[in-house]
């Protein structure tokens, strides 16, 4: 009769980093001989609980709406920006330096000396602006369909590995510092998945405590 582990509860962490980075399903067998399939198919099961139980997909789906967010803000800030200064000048034959400030902070440094113009000089510069952005739009462009993708898996429970091995080992660590008791071989990967999900509620309140302090 094969027998062999499924379910996060029974899944100890150290077996949980056999299968997940060396792919060596066997450590899950309990008895008889399983084939690599059904191993295979036991250890996705696994993932999916620690998938579910530690909130990885919200946690990874939220990081990339903010970090998506931001890029939005920033190249519509930019184009703005760019097009109204246009307008600007040639309605009054020279910049607006006050908005400047607007895109100095994503590193496009621009000057207007009003006692010497040079507005030929400034219009040069005003339109390289676009095309250093470019890269910029190329992300944005693709972490909207990383977050799709990432969507559509979260909601078809499909298999994928979240996290590197280094990755995973500094999250442990990290545990361990906030005074998480992780122990390879005894803690479960369901005990793991919980105090992720813990340690992100910690954290999420931290956050909010400290936003509330700074009104």
């Amino acid at each position: 009769m094969n027998s062999y582990i499924n379910t996060a509860s029974d899944c100890t962490v150290k077996q949980f980093e056999e299968c997940a980075f060396k792919q060596k399903y066997r450590v899950l067998v309990l008895e008889g001989d399983p084939s690599a399939e059904e191993l295979q198919q036991a250890f996705e099961l696994i993932y999916a609980q620690y998938v579910d139980l530690s909130g990885l997909f919200v946690s990874r789906e939220f990081d990339l709406s903010a970090y998506i967010h931001s890029l939005e803000v920033r190249t519509t800030t930019v184009k703005n920006f760019v097009e109204l200064q246009k307008l600007f000048i040639k309605e009054f034959g020279q910049p607006f330096p006050p908005a400047f400030r607007l895109v100095k902070r994503y590193g496009h440094t621009l000057y207007w000396n009003a006692e010497s113009p040079n507005l030929e000089l400034f219009i040069q510069k005003l339109n390289k602006i676009p095309s250093k952005e470019v890269r910029y739009e190329i992300e944005l462009k693709n972490k909207k369909t990383e977050l799709v993708e990432l969507h559509r898996k979260r909601i078809k429970k499909e298999f994928t590995l979240q996290e590197t091995r280094s990755q995973f080992v500094t999250m442990i660590n990290r545990l361990r510092q906030s005074h998480f008791v992780i122990n390879r071989n005894e803690t479960t990967v369901e005990e793991l998945a919980l105090a992720i999900a813990d340690q992100r509620e910690q954290q999420e309140a931290a956050n909010a405590q400290r936003q509330f302090k700074r009104r």
